[in-house]
């Protein structure tokens, strides 16, 4: 799994719910769909699969040039 986090502000409710709408209606083979979101203690989290080889933003940008860092877990 891949989890986002963020910490929740007026800017980042509006990229959240963005990004929940656009993810959650998209239907493409080479776009991970959203599996869930959850919003707990001021934070706001998104969860998709993950992708062994980096995210969609290192393979453009390189490892060392991620803009918005994610955090991942293992379930």
């Amino acid at each position: 799994m891949a989890v986002k986090i963020m910490k929740s502000s007026k800017e980042a409710w509006k990229d959240f719910t963005d990004e929940v709408e656009i993810m959650s209606s998209l239907k493409h083979k080479n776009i991970l769909p959203l599996l869930g979101f959850c919003i707990e203690d001021n934070v706001l989290i998104s969860v998709y699969d993950f992708l062994p080889k980096g995210s969609f933003e290192e393979n453009l940008h390189g490892k060392d040039q991620v803009l918005f860092p994610c955090f991942l877990l293992s379930w």
